[in-house]
């Protein structure tokens, strides 16, 4: 159960844009070709997505480093350590960065081209200013964290607006807008039993 949400989930992406609130809409693709829309939630450098499928959502704070993955239908949740996902995506070799000097305007936002190549081949990353970092390490069930793509480690404070991977766009950025956003979408509803990465739990509301 707790497996299967957090596959469903694609992605666990820490977005630290401490100067940023609002909503930010992107669409990903993966190697099977279908897109998933997804909107992030920022308020304070937290941040809220719904998992595809409305079965639940995952807050982040990577002030207190913290991951948590609710599944609304089970009343459960599952917290996980965002240090160990950092880890993740810090290991291998640095991949080679060219900035190409070319820009493009995404959703109403100044993105520079900058080109990475890595383990993993070429990379097209159109970076923005002002949204904040950005990490999208894969998700692995209960062994954690799985291999983060290598171009995220080159992004420094630049939010992607569109990765092109392998000929194929792989991230882009649909909507921006900044708005005020209620603060209790960032904390864990009451009655909510959250579980260890064992499957044992205990009460709590965050």
């Amino acid at each position: 159960m707790i497996r299967s949400a957090l596959l469903v989930a694609l992605t666990a992406t820490t977005v630290a844009a401490q100067g940023f609130e609002g909503g930010i809409t992107m669409k990903l693709t993966g190697d099977n070709g279908q897109a998933t829309e997804m909107t992030y939630l920022v308020k304070n450098g937290k941040i809220r997505f719904e998992v595809p499928g409305g079965r639940g959502s995952a807050i982040m704070d990577p002030a207190s480093m913290k991951l948590q993955m609710v599944m609304t239908e089970q009343k459960m949740y599952v917290e996980m350590d965002l240090g160990a996902v950092a880890a993740a995506s810090t290991a291998g070799k640095e991949p080679k960065v060219v900035r190409t000097g070319r820009t493009e305007t995404i959703a109403g936002y100044k993105c520079e081209h900058i080109e990475i190549t890595g383990d993993d081949g070429v990379t097209d990353v159109c970076g923005a200013k002002g949204l904040g970092g950005f990490m999208m390490p894969a998700m692995g069930g209960r062994g954690g964290p799985g291999s983060p793509p290598g171009w995220q480690k080159s992004l420094e404070d630049m939010f992607p607006l569109k990765v092109v991977s392998g000929g194929k766009t792989v991230v882009e950025v649909t909507n921006i807008e900044k708005k005020s956003v209620d603060a209790t979408l960032f904390t864990i509803p009451d009655g909510f039993t959250k579980l260890d990465m064992g499957g044992r739990g205990r009460r709590g509301g965050g």
